[in-house]
């Protein structure tokens, strides 16, 4: 009984522990959208050299993280491991004390700087949240990824226990893919153009490609590959790295669309662009639950895999749902703030005479 308790209390422990930790990236990811957004300086291609900056950043970081936790497991051990991962984020906090950044306000609603409370803040991102121009986007992002049924668990348990994948070629593979996702944002780079390429166009056929895309697990499912001679290693190792980097390409018209519409609402742009991701973080947990309803209903979760193709069918249908909605809640470009104002401006400059009057003696 006693190891019992011992046992449940270093769990809740170790729950409090990974929580902690994982609240902490979330601030320090939302500080990092912060300066992102402030060092941008309203200018779209610095904040998408930025952000790109980032994200290559990330990936070269995790390639490496998994180098060497693969020779760390080794020769340090689990606590050895978990020691070095600790370290790590005392290392960010070093790295931020040399950060020297004043204190900027951006007043937009007439309160003065001593008198804007954390209550004022969330106003304001609630009110540039609901507007239209905001508000339709995320809700096709939220559509988009929860339309279809994540059924990444039950695959993962089709290719280790019906195929035989060991888990020593999936951590490889893992391993791999931060390889993968880096060519995949410099290739998205060269073909997806900010202010020149339309995201309309291009998440509406970026939706066809991951359609397509999607069926290779069907594939794998109907074994089609063995019949064609291709074996089930080569087949995943080959078709999850081509969906990755085909998965980083489409990424980017997301990042640099929530960039341009949270710059068009300044003094809370870090809150709205961690909204946009919010979002974004929350229709994929919203679609692993779909997922597992789906296979609930098709008997997947009692290790019998019959049924597998037809789930993945029916996701492969799901998908087709946004394309229906694209061209009506993605916009075809975004202005810019300064092209905005500039717009703004050159409209007052050009009112008749008559409207600049009424506007003096009426108030309006």
């Amino acid at each position: 009984a006693a190891a019992a308790a011992a046992a449940a209390s270093s769990g809740w422990l170790l729950m409090m522990a990974m929580l902690l930790s994982n609240l902490s990236t979330a601030v320090s990811d939302v500080v990092v959208d912060a300066m992102v957004a402030e060092k941008s300086g309203g200018s779209d291609a610095l904040e998408d050299d930025l952000q790109a900056f980032c994200w290559n950043a990330l990936f070269v970081g995790g390639a490496l993280g998994s180098a060497v936790g693969a020779v760390a497991m080794t020769t340090l051990g689990v606590p050895g491991v978990f020691l070095a991962t600790s370290i790590c984020p005392m290392i960010v906090a070093v790295a931020a004390l040399s950060l020297n950044e004043p204190v900027t306000v951006v007043d937009t609603s007439g309160t003065s700087a001593a008198r804007r409370t954390v209550a004022d803040e969330v106003r304001s991102t609630v009110t540039a949240a609901c507007n239209p121009a905001v508000l339709v986007p995320l809700l096709y992002i939220f559509i988009d990824g929860a339309v279809a049924p994540g059924l990444g668990t039950v695959t993962y348990f089709y290719v280790t226990t019906e195929l035989g994948f060991s888990n020593e070629y999936l951590s490889a593979m893992g391993s791999a893919m931060w390889g993968v996702m880096l060519c995949g944002s410099l290739l998205g780079a060269a073909i997806f153009i900010p202010g020149q390429s339309s995201y309309r166009e291009f998440m509406w056929w970026g939706g066809v490609v991951k359609i397509v895309m999607s069926l290779s697990t069907l594939v794998l499912a109907l074994r089609l590959n063995i019949a064609c001679g291709v074996s089930d290693e080569v087949y995943v190792g080959v078709s999850d790295a081509i969906e990755t980097a085909v998965g980083r390409v489409l990424m980017l018209p997301f990042l640099s669309l929530a960039a341009k519409l949270t710059a068009l609402n300044p003094g809370c742009e870090a809150t709205l662009f961690a909204l946009f991701m919010s979002v974004y973080n929350l229709s994929n947990t919203a679609g692993s639950y779909w997922g597992a309803a789906v296979c609930a209903y098709l008997g997947l979760e009692d290790g019998s895999f019959e049924a597998l193709p037809t789930a993945l069918l029916f996701r492969s249908l799901c998908m087709l749902l946004p394309l229906t909605l694209t061209y009506r809640m993605i916009p075809d470009t975004v202005a810019t703030r300064k092209s905005t104002v500039d717009a703004s401006t050159k409209a007052k400059s050009e009112e008749p005479c008559h409207l600049k009057r009424c506007s003096v003696f009426c108030g309006t």
